[in-house]
């Protein structure tokens, strides 16, 4: 029985998976940060849009 080969990860390889989450979250946080002066609701928008994405991506993925 071969062994599976264990998968690795470069960084080239995270930010490719990621970006789709982390830009998006990035801008609304900072955003949210900049116009409501409160780092904690940036934060909390940085943590809604991350888990908003990625419904939206599990939903659009079921969809194909």
């Amino acid at each position: 029985m071969p062994k599976k080969k264990a998968k690795t990860y470069s960084k080239e390889n995270l930010w490719e998976k990621y970006k789709i989450f982390i830009i998006p979250s990035l801008i609304g946080g900072v955003v949210a940060w900049f116009f409501s002066a409160s780092f904690e609701l940036g934060v909390v928008v940085f943590i809604a849009v991350w888990i908003g994405n990625w419904i939206g991506l599990q939903t659009r993925s079921k969809n194909k």
